[in-house]
């Protein structure tokens, strides 16, 4: 779930410059049917696939849990939400699930294989609308669970239940465990691979190690694309150790929730990572107190750099309001300038964009040039590039990292070092995201 209270980092300076690689680029893998993993590339049905959409609460509370806000989106879910989902041209819905309502002996037999039934049925409807589909196991409050860092052995049961269902479905993705807590050190990903009592008691309940929840699924006989969370709520992947899966339909699960560190930041937690594990954010926004800050202005920046990571991105949540939605259940998307602030607005644009069939990429942008003036700044200008139906942005990158995303052809930076010599480059981005060929190098010394 959003994580409210946002959490101190550590900077890591791991300067990459920001790949412009088209998805395309990536071509096809071995044609088989369904959702599969190859190299560090989801694929559907053997093509190249970055999916795009939204997690739901609405199957996430059972009947007998009395959590308000999980009773409300199970309310509102139903076949409208299917249709507005697809106007927003989505392809994934993810379906976080309780693993009480699956397998805590504590509750009924009847309300256990009832639940069930309702989880398969909210499945099957998304199915039946074309909509790929994850499966994320969760034990937080919204589907009465007592939040346990890591993964227990209800969590292993309640696969044991749910998995089978899906073994000849491929178009259903398994999220072994939603937001493990605990800080991403060596000790850290230890537990979090091989489970135990330390260094996280783990409410008193022994860890069971996300690679054994991986094997136990395995050996249900599920191959299934299954995603393992990151630690930090999923918010961090730097210095995973990675769990080894006899399938080869395995992926990393990010929450960038906390993204206004930039590229650096993004680098470490994401980027570097994705360039030899295939990696995907199952949850994401910018709530109304993101507006009028660097949440809001680094969003769209953001998203276009998961996109030329091939970092597929779900927004959080399509059925919980002014999140990215507003409150009256008619699936209007937020915005900093409307009723109801937040990152909404952002995502259809950056959905719509990814419908498009356009892949054609802008020209690169021409006599790139900059000014070091008094303040200290630097003036930036560039003549524009052309492109098919039009650029839509030009993203301005300075010494390998991503700094602005303007409109115009100009720019000025008022960020740099003094002191130093910088190197800058323009890209040209058009509506559905293709993004051109570099500018030439502008070279500024700024006093």
């Amino acid at each position: 779930m959003l994580k409210f209270v946002l959490r101190r980092f550590a900077t890591i300076c791991a300067a990459l410059a920001l790949a412009a690689t088209p998805l395309a680029g990536l071509g096809t893998a071995a044609t088989t049917s369904g959702l599969s993993i190859s190299g560090h590339q989801l694929y559907k049905d053997g093509v190249a696939y970055n999916p795009r959409g939204f997690n739901l609460i609405g199957l996430l509370t059972p009947a007998w849990c009395s959590n308000t806000m999980g009773q409300a989106a199970n309310a509102h879910f139903g076949q409208s939400e299917m249709d507005a989902a697809a106007a927003w041209h989505a392809t994934l819905l993810r379906f976080q699930v309780s693993q009480r309502g699956l397998a805590d002996p504590t509750i009924s037999s009847t309300d256990r294989a009832t639940y069930l039934t309702e989880v398969e049925n909210g499945v099957s409807l998304a199915r039946s609308n074309g909509f790929d589909v994850i499966l994320s196991m969760q034990d937080q409050s919204i589907g009465c669970g007592p939040a346990h860092p890591f993964p227990t052995q209800t969590t292993e049961d309640a696969w044991n239940v749910l998995a089978p269902v899906y073994a000849s479905d491929p178009y259903v993705m398994f999220e072994l465990y939603n937001e493990p807590n605990e800080a991403n050190t060596t000790a850290g990903w230890n537990q979090w691979k091989n489970g135990g009592t330390t260094p996280n008691s783990n409410l008193g309940d022994t860890a069971i190690g996300h690679q054994a929840l991986l094997d136990d699924i395995r050996g249900l006989g599920n191959t299934n694309v299954a995603i393992a969370d990151g630690l930090n709520l999923a918010e961090r992947l730097a210095g995973l150790t990675a769990l080894t899966d006899s399938t080869g339909n395995l992926m990393y699960g990010i929450h960038p929730y906390f993204y206004t560190a930039g590229q650096s930041w993004w680098d470490s937690q994401y980027g570097t990572p994705s360039a030899s594990v295939p990696v995907i954010a199952t949850e994401w926004n910018y709530t109304p107190s993101g507006c009028s800050t660097s949440y809001q202005t680094l969003a769209p920046m953001l998203l276009q750099y998961l996109h030329d990571k091939h970092i597929g991105v779900l927004g959080h949540a399509f059925d919980v309001p002014a999140t990215n939605v507003d409150s009256t259940w008619t699936w209007t998307p937020t915005s900093c300038s409307g009723s109801y602030g937040g990152s909404g607005a952002d995502l259809l644009t950056y959905f719509t964009g990814l419908s498009s069939s356009d892949t054609t990429a802008p020209t690169a942008p021409t006599s790139a040039s900059g000014t070091a003036v008094a303040g200290p700044q630097v003036n930036l200008s560039w003549t524009g590039s052309s492109d098919n139906v039009g650029v839509a942005t030009y993203r301005v990158i300075r010494d390998g990292f991503f700094i602005a995303l303007t409109a115009g052809t100009s720019y000025t930076d008022t960020t740099m070092s003094a002191g130093h010599t910088h190197t800058y480059k323009i890209y040209a981005v058009d509506a559905a995201y293709n993004v051109s060929p570099a500018s030439n190098n502008a070279v500024v010394n700024v006093p």
